[in-house]
């Protein structure tokens, strides 16, 4: 597997994390509050992972 394969699967893998937080977090109320900073953190983990993992090696 090509490591922007790699790149892609992590990513995924952590947005997928990323949603069931999300979920767990609303389960029974509506507080967007709640979740802005595990979403944030998400959106922060999958950008520094994909430029990380995107960077050609000279």
């Amino acid at each position: 597997m090509s490591r922007g394969g790699l790149v892609v699967i992590v990513n995924a893998v952590i947005w997928g994390v990323v949603l069931i937080a999300c979920s767990l977090a609303l389960k029974g109320t509506g507080a967007f509050s709640k979740i802005q900073h595990i979403l944030g953190g998400g959106a922060a983990a999958s950008l520094l992972i994909v430029a990380g993992g995107m960077r050609r090696k000279p």
